[in-house]
């Protein structure tokens, strides 16, 4: 019998929970955990919401960091699997509702993913150690430190799609 590989993780993605995103609840199991409840409760209104990704994102949180999957997450992940399992849809992607848009650009969009967490720890760090006020000068040193203009610094912040933001700020006044 041949020895099965360890498979690694795949990397976080936009809306996965990462060691370098929780640094910002501090460390200790405790907070870790509140994290984890804090993410999970934003994905579940974002699911709610119709963002379906969210739900995607709910179990890749869930399977990082071994929390056990909440009822909501199950009904919704169980549904959509057993409509795929059963060829109710051809696709996975139609079964979770996700999917690319057309023409997209890989990589800018991968880097454009990578960098919205960052970006907004970033100008979280600035205004708490030194009092930067939100503006062109906090978004132009944002933007040095990633190679990136104040202006992109400024979307990718005030993204809507960017939900870090508001998870971020939660964290901080919690």
């Amino acid at each position: 019998m041949a020895k099965r590989r360890k498979q690694p993780r795949r990397p976080a993605g936009s809306g996965a929970l990462t060691a370098e995103s929780a640094q910002v609840a501090g460390s200790g199991t405790v907070r870790w955990r509140k994290l984890t409840s804090l993410v999970l409760e934003e994905c579940r209104k974002q699911f709610k919401a119709g963002e379906d990704w969210a739900l995607l994102d709910a179990v890749d949180l869930c399977a990082r960091s071994g929390t056990p999957l909440p009822l909501w997450l199950v009904d919704a992940f169980c549904e959509r699997y057993v409509r795929w399992r059963l060829f109710k849809v051809k696709a996975l992607d139609e079964a979770f509702k996700v999917t690319r848009k057309k023409g997209m650009h890989i990589e800018p969009a991968a880097r454009r993913e990578w960098l919205k967490p960052r970006v907004v720890l970033e100008v979280m760090r600035l205004r708490a150690e030194h009092n930067v006020p939100l503006g062109d000068g906090l978004f132009e040193q944002v933007g040095k430190m990633f190679g990136i203009s104040s202006a992109v610094a400024s979307e990718i912040y005030y993204d809507r799609e960017n939900h870090w933001r508001t998870l971020l700020r939660t964290i901080e006044s919690s």
